[in-house]
């Protein structure tokens, strides 16, 4: 597996965890916002890691980090909702990230 590939794969790895934890915690029958923040910390730790990784990568397309920068300002509008509509706003954000990246 060429180096591309590996950190692609790597970064979906962790997203459909996050995915699932996501889920996970948005189906419980008590809501943990902090939860839920952690998650988007984390979020944003590993898109920051796999944005630096594909800079560092020969052969990567500017337009496609690019792409990525946008979810930075998603997650941070993230932040501003609280209740069902925080969880069902996150989902979408990790499912559209998946989708871009993966």
């Amino acid at each position: 597996m060429n180096q591309l590939a590996k950190i692609i794969t790597d970064f979906c790895s962790k997203m459909e965890q996050t995915n699932a934890d996501w889920s996970a915690e948005r189906d419980n029958i008590v809501r943990n916002i902090d939860k839920g923040e952690e998650i988007v910390n984390r979020i944003c730790e590993d898109l920051l890691a796999f944005r630096k990784d594909l800079t560092e990568c020969p052969g990567v397309i500017r337009e496609a980090i690019k792409n990525l920068d946008g979810f930075f300002a998603k997650l941070e509008q993230l932040r501003q909702y609280r209740g069902i509509s925080f969880w069902n706003a996150g989902r979408a954000v990790i499912v559209d990230l998946i989708e871009e990246a993966c």
